[in-house]
């Protein structure tokens, strides 16, 4: 009788030890979960500390023995957030991202958005690249200054720059050419969903307008012009076709009208030499946007 009881202890032991490992496991693994999804987001969307920022996320209720939709997409991409993005988990008209971007919940169909995409924001100009200052216009962006992403770059906003109807920006980071969706958020953070300008602003490679001159003799400076060539100081260079070989020029001036894109630089043709030969070259111009290039020749 006595073992029996004993042995009966013992095997209560072990169920309570696993229910407490299994519990304390499951607790790791939330933390987890959550530790990689503010990682994924919560530069862009500030989710560390809002509401998505809970077991709520992932379980209804928060209770962790049942996985909403955004749960059971997200262990079926081998968790990874980023694959279900543009994903409606919960079908209610919005992609994760979308719900993410407004503070809501993916897994959840009665949390949603609650206003579309404005349709009474004016961006001027509409594309340009590193420098460029861009004005919106529009309502609702409140007196205090909040927060201005172009895809996931903050836009820099000068003191005195941001207006309940008014936010003036430069754009001061890099990013690849192409159209990118304006985010703003309005303060205080949280309390209500960003504003999302689906494609408002497109990143322009460099362009150039037509050469002239398109030739030159070592030691001239030759101007060109063109568009989106950035504030900020880039190269030009001389390239052989057919072998590739690169020639720096000397750049005495580089500039670009912030508002508009147009753009000038001033470069020097480098002095011939046993590598560097009279003859025909790609002129190309580079920033860290991108690169554009015409045809040039180089004389005695």
């Amino acid at each position: 009788m006595k073992k029996m009881m004993k042995k009966k202890q013992i095997l209560t032991t072990a169920l309570t030890a696993a229910v407490v490992v299994g519990t304390a496991l499951s607790v790791l693994a939330l933390g987890s979960y959550l530790t990689n999804f503010n990682s994924q987001y919560d530069a862009q969307y500030q989710t560390a500390g809002s509401k998505l920022d809970s077991c709520n996320l992932c379980h209804p209720g928060g209770s962790t023995s049942q996985r909403n939709p955004y749960a059971v997409a997200y262990a079926a991409s081998g968790y990874n957030f980023g694959s279900i993005e543009s994903a409606d988990s919960d079908g209610d008209g919005y992609t994760n991202i979308e719900e993410i971007a407004a503070g809501t919940f993916p897994g959840d169909p009665n949390d949603f958005p609650n206003a579309p995409p404005p349709t009474d924001i004016l961006a001027i100009p509409t594309e340009g690249t590193l420098g460029t200052e861009v004005v919106l216009t529009g309502s609702g962006f409140d007196a205090k200054k909040g927060k201005v992403v172009i895809g996931n770059a903050y836009a820099k906003i000068a003191k005195d720059a941001w207006t309940d109807t008014t936010i003036s920006f430069t754009v001061k980071k890099t990013l690849p050419a192409g159209p990118y969706d304006v985010t703003i958020y309005t303060q205080p953070y949280g309390a209500t969903p960003p504003i999302i300008i689906p494609s408002g602003f497109t990143v322009k490679d460099p362009g150039l307008a037509p050469l002239s001159p398109s030739n030159g003799s070592p030691g001239t400076e030759i101007a060109i012009s063109g568009s989106f060539f950035s504030t900020k100081k880039g190269k030009v260079y001389l390239e052989d076709p057919s072998t590739g070989k690169k020639k720096n020029c000397k750049v005495t001036s580089w500039s670009m009208d912030p508002a508009t894109g147009a753009s000038e630089l001033r470069f020097i043709i480098p002095k011939l030499s046993k590598s560097f030969l009279a003859g025909t070259y790609q002129l190309v111009v580079t920033n860290k946007v991108g690169t554009v290039q015409q045809t040039f020749t180089v004389g005695p």
